[in-house]
């Protein structure tokens, strides 16, 4: 179950960057639990599925993309940096069908989670110097060798 929260009464009014923290926070928590929705994370953040989606639109966001993008970006850092079965890795962040979780990942990253894994570990392998993308926004992965 996620995380229950009380309903609280006289709640002071959230500007849309506490209440985006909270509700990332939230969603942070309880990726890989796959009930995690909209409405959920409003009830955490004691305000209307409205108004948080709202305030994810003024960031230029959507609530299910943001969450989507999150889940396979904490699935391409899995399948970077270990070796675990693809489909435990697609049940850890969220998802319950491996093969709609390999459609999302290639959709995303133009690659099958299998080759994605393959690619990067031979990177990893290569001895090879360049920069190469980190699954997670602005972030570049450089091996380096000593």
């Amino acid at each position: 179950m996620i995380g229950s929260s009380k309903k609280i009464l006289l709640c002071p009014k959230k500007n849309t960057t506490d209440l985006i923290h909270i509700a990332t926070t939230f969603i942070h928590t309880y990726l890989w639990n796959p009930a995690l929705s909209l409405e959920k994370t409003a009830e955490h953040c004691h305000v209307s599925p409205r108004t948080l989606q709202k305030s994810f639109q003024s960031m230029n966001l959507s609530f299910s993309s943001y969450v989507s993008d999150l889940r396979l970006a904490v699935a391409a850092v899995k399948l970077f940096q270990t070796d675990n079965d693809i489909t435990s890795i697609a049940f850890q962040c969220g998802f319950t069908n491996s093969s709609y979780f390999s459609k999302r990942f290639k959709d995303k990253y133009h690659l099958t989670p299998k080759n994605y894994r393959k690619e990067k570990q031979k990177f990893l392998r290569s001895g090879s110097s360049q920069t190469i993308d980190c699954p997670l926004t602005f972030c570049k992965y450089q091996k380096t060798t000593l």
